[in-house]
């Protein structure tokens, strides 16, 4: 497991990334990249103007405990970079992660002081679980209602060919 960066010799720009294949994750990035179909429109972006020579693979980091570890400095140096990081999405791993307690993840979001990690509170979960609830269709209101659409999408256009002449 590593954490490593993508780096922009030209502008000084870096990706930041973590996987567990390091080798695999490098091809992947380098064949997205050159087939124009990276998910990072940014990095993408500086791929084309700039071309393969002037970006730099290196992993930064390498042996970690486990992936909640790793996930966590992935964070970390996002945030470090702010600002110069390609970097789309820089919320909380923590939060992201199913596996963790919440007590857990209260604790580890809390150790990132001044960091944008969101607070974990219940209203966030309960906004996030709920959906609107579908309204029921009566038959002969929806037609009724689509007929009235149409009768007055008639009567737009009618004006609008007696407007022209």
């Amino acid at each position: 497991m590593v954490v490593y960066r993508i780096y922009n010799t030209k502008n000084n720009r870096i990706y930041i990334g973590s996987t567990n294949n390091w080798i695999a994750r490098k091809a992947e990035h380098t064949i997205r990249l050159r087939e124009n179909r990276h998910h990072n429109k940014y990095l993408q972006k500086d791929f084309n103007i700039y071309g393969e020579s002037v970006f730099e693979f290196l992993v930064l980091i390498d042996g970690f405990g486990s992936r909640q570890e790793m996930m966590l400095k992935e964070y970390e140096l996002i945030l470090k970079y702010e600002g110069l990081a390609y970097n789309i999405d820089t919320s909380c791993p923590v939060i992201q992660t199913r596996k963790i307690k919440e007590s857990k993840k209260k604790k580890k979001c809390n150790e990132w002081k001044n960091s944008r990690c969101p607070k974990w509170d219940r209203k966030t979960v309960d906004r996030k679980k709920k959906s609107k609830p579908k309204p029921k269709n009566n038959n002969n209101d929806s037609h009724s209602t689509i007929m009235q659409k149409k009768a007055d999408m008639a009567a737009r256009r009618a004006e609008v060919s007696r407007a022209k002449q």
